[in-house]
């Protein structure tokens, strides 16, 4: 194995060192183009704010969007009556009173902080020196006291000229948070206890809308949100998103509509207070977290389909990544950990359900349309699966077992006792790679024997493509990859006897690899999404999502 290990580092000579490059948005940049504020004033009629001031414009509910007149702010974010709304710039107050298509400074505030209005004169602002109240549109403001304790997250809501609520948040537990809902009659001046054991404790309070004195929304991160239609007595969850995408702002035009703006920029819709949530902006569904492609456009990925939580969502894509649709569901699963493309139209996956105690096994024959369970080894629960063509793949246990198949799952066998907890990865039924505690691993006889391959940098992922090709993402030099943090992909052409270095000016896939042919492959990035190369590795380029 010494011996292996000093061949492999000495493959890697001058010339097998090349620089690459990384092209399209830096996590900053990707970040700036998702909205930050939504305001509705009617359940039609509403705006988009961006971080740059963009403002974009709907009049039919978000199925269509157009560009409104650019701003000095991030637009909108209290709607107050059908044509007037309040936003804050610094300790700027701006209003609007034509739907946001002008904005013209109404006050200065005494501090900066988050702002909620009633209608056009009556107003709170909540910030780090206290919580202050308005009955002149933010001319002359008044100061106003809290129930909340000095420890707590304050989080108020003004209903009306006189009715307000305020949502006091205890220490975090994990998930869990102890909250009390107080309420008012007389625009702050005194409080009393609503609701304190019958508020849900799941999730961190982040937000607290109250569109009239009964119908109301907590914004819980970790949750979603909850909503009320009785003043605060009583809670049910409205919007459920777990631990995806927070929800950054509520919009509540009417009794029946509501909007959710995610913290990675979606904005979802309900109408009906138990109605299905539907996305209408993007109106293209998310980068799934998982993928496999079948050619330069054509692809099949998994997770959230829109807005409302759903691990086994199945979409595809058409355009090489820059939109997704709803292809198919695996049903009953928590989460898909892996897709494996193994012909044109047939896949398998790896599923966590909650019915099981470990993963499981799902095979579709029409592209992601529809699953079968597939069977494994009894008692065996596995970490990782490679397929190598629809009929031959292996499986590897929690105990390093290594399993193998030849008919499509049908039957299994074990082919090794010492290499199944791995990132495994076959690109012919007998040639594969296994990754363990970063050190890679290779087999010429479908798993029964393995020799060591040394990289000079630590392996994070690997991708394999027939008996030759094979790419691995290496760990950057800094604490954690992030966007702009320098690293490598390493390649070989010959099955790992030599190895190319490819250097970056940032990982473009620490998370997802997938290459349909030597030169085109795409990966994923976590904070900034889709990239794809069309020359092996070396140039990657941002697969830009389509616009609205």
């Amino acid at each position: 194995m010494v011996r292996a290990a000093v061949l492999a580092l000495l493959a890697l000579a001058p010339g097998m060192h090349v620089t690459g490059t990384v092209r399209g948005h830096t996590g900053a940049a990707a970040a700036s183009r998702a909205p930050s504020a939504v305001a509705f004033f009617t359940p039609r009629e509403g705006v988009l704010g961006f971080p740059d001031g963009l403002l974009l414009r709907t009049a039919d509910g978000g199925r269509t969007w157009t560009h409104g007149r650019s701003t000095p702010f991030a637009a909108a974010d209290v709607v107050v009556a059908r044509r007037t709304a309040f936003a804050v710039h610094g300790r700027t107050l701006l209003r609007t009173t034509d739907a946001g298509r002008s904005w013209r400074r109404a006050a200065t505030l005494p501090f900066p902080g988050r702002i909620d209005f009633a209608d056009a004169r009556h107003g709170w602002l909540d910030g780090r020196r206290g919580l202050r109240a308005t009955s002149d549109g933010g001319r002359s403001w008044r100061s106003l006291r809290t129930p909340c304790g000095p420890y707590d997250s304050v989080h108020v809501a003004l209903a009306d000229g006189a009715i307000g609520f305020a949502l006091c948040g205890g220490q975090p537990a994990t998930i869990e948070q102890q909250k009390r809902l107080y309420a008012t009659i007389d625009g702050g001046r005194t409080w009393r206890l609503r609701a304190s054991a019958r508020m849900p404790s799941a999730g961190h309070a982040a937000g607290l809308v109250f569109r009239d004195a009964l119908h109301g929304a907590v914004i819980a991160n970790r949750v979603g949100v909850y909503a009320t239609v009785d003043g605060g007595l009583h809670w049910r969850t409205a919007l459920f998103t777990d631990d995806g995408p927070f929800v950054a702002a509520v919009a509540w035009p009417s009794a029946r509509t509501r909007y959710a703006l995610l913290s990675d920029g979606e904005l979802a819709r309900q109408d009906g207070a138990r109605g299905r949530w539907r996305l209408v902006y993007p109106h293209t569904l998310p980068q799934p977290n998982v993928f496999a492609f079948a050619d330069d456009l054509r692809g099949v990925g998994a997770g959230r389909a829109g807005l409302v939580y759903d691990p086994g969502a199945v979409v595809a894509t058409v355009d090489g990544g820059r939109t997704w649709r709803a292809r198919g569901r695996i049903a009953g699963v928590d989460s898909v950990s892996q897709l494996i493309r193994v012909s044109r139209a047939g896949l398998y996956a790896v599923a966590l359900a909650h019915r099981s105690s470990g993963e499981l096994l799902y095979r579709s024959r029409d592209d992601g349309r529809s699953w079968v369970r597939v069977g494994t080894p009894a008692g065996a629960r596995f970490f990782n699966v490679a397929f190598a063509s629809p009929e031959h793949g292996v499986l590897g246990d929690d105990r390093r077992r290594l399993y193998a198949t030849g008919d499509g799952g049908r039957s299994w066998r074990v082919v090794s006792r010492a290499i199944g907890q791995s990132v495994l990865a076959f690109g012919q039924p007998h040639v594969g790679y296994a990754l363990f505690d970063q050190t890679l691993y290779r087999t010429r006889d479908g798993g029964a024997h393995w020799r060591v391959l040394a990289t000079p940098l630590r392996p994070l992922s690997i991708e394999t493509l027939g008996a030759s090709h094979a790419w691995i993402v290496a760990a950057p030099p800094c604490s954690h990859p992030r966007p702009n943090c320098a690293g490598a992909i390493f390649r070989t052409r010959d099955g790992g006897r030599s190895w190319q270095r490819i250097s970056l000016n940032m990982i473009p896939a620490a998370s997802e690899l997938d290459f349909v042919s030597a030169r085109v492959g795409y990966a994923k990035d976590p904070w900034t999404g889709l990239y794809r190369t069309r020359d092996g590795g070396r140039t990657w380029r941002y697969v830009r999502p389509a616009a609205p």
